[in-house]
C-alpha cells in the first residue's frame, strides 16, 4: 500500500495537465488571439510547452521517488519483488496515461471557447478524475463489479492501470488488454479534440485587449 501511495503521487504529477487552464486564461485575457496567429499547430503548442515545463519536475521526481521505490524493492524482495519487465511496461503505460490525460484536458479546455469561464467546471472535473482514477482510493477496494466498470473508464488509465502493471497484479493477457485500452482512450480523445476544435473555433470571443 505504501508503494501504491508513492506511485499514485508520482503519476498524479506526471499525468497532470494544465492545457484547459491555459486555454481558459488566454481566452479570458485575449492573448489566445496571438497564439492563433502563429503559423504552428495550435494544440501542439500547448503540448510542447507543457512537456518543457514538466521535464525538470518529473525528471527530479523520477530519480528521487521512482528510484527510491526501485531501491527499496531490490533491498526488500520479500515485500514487493522488483521486476524489470514490469518496470518497462510501467513506463510505457505511464506515457500512455499522460497522453490520455492531455487530450482529455484539451477537449475539456476547448469548451472555454463557448462557456468562457471553466473555474467551477474545472474543480468538478478534477474531483471526478481523482476519484475514478484510483488516486484517492484504489479501485480494488470497490466491489468487483464496480471496480470492473471503473477500470474501463479513461480515468483508470491515468493512475490505477500503470500502478497495477508495476506491482505485477496483472498477468500477460491483462497487461495487453490494459495497454490496448489506454491506447484506445488516447486515440479517442485525440480524434475527439480534432472534432471539437473544428466546432468551437467559430465561437471564439476575445475578452481581453
Amino acid at each position: 500500500m505504501i508503494i501504491y501511495v508513492f506511485l499514485s503521487f508520482y503519476l498524479a504529477t506526471l499525468t497532470s495537465s494544465w492545457a484547459s487552464g491555459n486555454i481558459g486564461q488566454e481566452i479570458k485575457d485575449g492573448s489566445i488571439a496571438m497564439r492563433l496567429l502563429k503559423p504552428v499547430n495550435f494544440t501542439l503548442t500547448y503540448f510542447f510547452e507543457e512537456i518543457g515545463a514538466k521535464l525538470f519536475q518529473v525528471g527530479f521526481m523520477t530519480v528521487l521517488m521512482l528510484g527510491g521505490i526501485v531501491i527499496f524493492q531490490v533491498a526488500n524482495p520479500s515485500i514487493v519483488p522488483f521486476n524489470a519487465l514490469n518496470f518497462l511496461l510501467f513506463i510505457v503505460s505511464s506515457l500512455l496515461a499522460y497522453l490520455v490525460s492531455y487530450y482529455f484536458d484539451l477537449c475539456f479546455g476547448f469548451t472555454a471557447f463557448i462557456f468562457q469561464n471553466l473555474w467551477g467546471a474545472s474543480n468538478m472535473k478534477n474531483t471526478i478524475v481523482n476519484f475514478f482514477s484510483g488516486s484517492l482510493i484504489p479501485l480494488a477496494f470497490f466491489p468487483a463489479t464496480v471496480a470492473s466498470i471503473f477500470s474501463l473508464l479513461p480515468f483508470a488509465s491515468l493512475i490505477y492501470t500503470p500502478i497495477m502493471i508495476y506491482l505485477g497484479r496483472y498477468n500477460t493477457q491483462q497487461i495487453l488488454i490494459a495497454l490496448a485500452l489506454q491506447a484506445f482512450w488516447f486515440l479517442f480523445f485525440y480524434l475527439l479534440s480534432k472534432t471539437i476544435w473544428r466546432v468551437v473555433i467559430g465561437h471564439l470571443t476575445v475578452q481581453g485587449g
